[in-house]
């Protein structure tokens, strides 16, 4: 039993040995899904930052630039070192130095470039008595956008009264809104009228003049900022929708009397009522005349 104890403290550390929890300009992936930076300046220079985990090595970290899907222990031949900062808890990379522009058979890239990448900034740290043992450290991203966003799908648009209902989507994880324009088909100019996030994913437009048919199209924008290309414009007209009345007239029910008016319909709705109250006075115990 003394061994096994023995055994479990010796490896409960290497549990808790899991992340260096790097972040990228105060962000990470997850509180700024799907990437912790996305950006196209090249000028831009983000700043690096993350925590050693209990029981590291003092000022045994390293981190780096990768287009790889994964983080190692061992950095690759085009892998892009970061150089750590006097706190020994930062680094800085240029955007342009990015792996994203160190892949080319012709030598480096310039930025920009029409590229959409994903850049992984890794964490190393050393554990052991001799501080020799390797351990990858987790992630965070930069992802530069090279590329306008692809113009999103309008999966539908439902014409109402006086209104329209949009949908539309995207397959671009780093969309954040999608934009929706409209404009009278015969010469309008388009105008903004509606904007929701790809979760929610659709919008009433309202102020429409029915009979009238108008163009919808949309697009999208991304975490850098910048908006995409337009989609391909649907036509839609809105159109009165039947209430009750309009429904019982076009079914030739008459506004007065006969047979066949209103006053009947009624008399249908409420006959099952008076019916019912009829069958329960009828099934009421009598009183005789002495009961008091």
């Amino acid at each position: 039993m003394f061994r096994l104890l023995r055994a479990l403290c010796c490896i409960t550390p290497t549990w808790a040995l899991a992340q260096m929890n790097i972040q990228v300009n105060g962000e990470t992936d997850t509180s700024h899904a799907p990437y912790a930076l996305e950006t196209n300046n090249c000028n831009a220079n983000p700043r690096v930052t993350w925590a050693l985990p209990t029981g590291a090595c003092q000022n045994s970290a390293t981190v780096y630039a990768t287009t790889s899907g994964s983080c190692g222990t061992t950095m690759g031949p085009n892998d892009v070192q970061l150089a750590i900062n006097s706190d020994n808890a930062s680094a800085n990379i240029a955007i342009s130095n990015l792996p994203t522009f160190q892949t080319s058979d012709a030598g480096t890239l310039s930025c920009p470039q029409p590229i959409n990448q994903q850049n992984r900034i890794c964490g190393i740290y050393k554990t052991g008595v001799d501080c020799g043992t390797p351990n990858a450290g987790g992630f965070a991203s930069i992802f530069f956008k090279g590329k306008l966003p692809v113009a999103p799908s309008i999966d539908d648009v439902t014409p109402l009264d006086t209104e329209i209902n949009v949908s539309a989507s995207t397959t671009e994880p780093d969309v954040v809104a999608i934009h929706v324009e409209v404009a009278v088909a015969d010469g309008g100019e388009f105008e903004e009228r509606a904007s929701f996030t790809p979760s929610v994913g659709s919008a009433k437009i309202g102020g429409l003049i029915n009979t009238v048919t108008y163009l919808v199209r949309a697009r999208s924008e991304d975490l850098v900022p910048q908006v995409g290309d337009y989609s391909d414009a649907v036509a839609v007209t809105p159109v009165h929708t039947s209430g009750f009345w309009d429904q019982y007239l076009q079914a030739g029910g008459a506004e007065k009397g006969g047979c066949g008016g209103i006053g009947a319909m009624i008399f249908a709705w409420c006959l099952p009522g008076v019916v019912l109250v009829a069958l329960v006075r009828r099934r009421r115990p009598c009183r005789h005349p002495d009961d008091s």
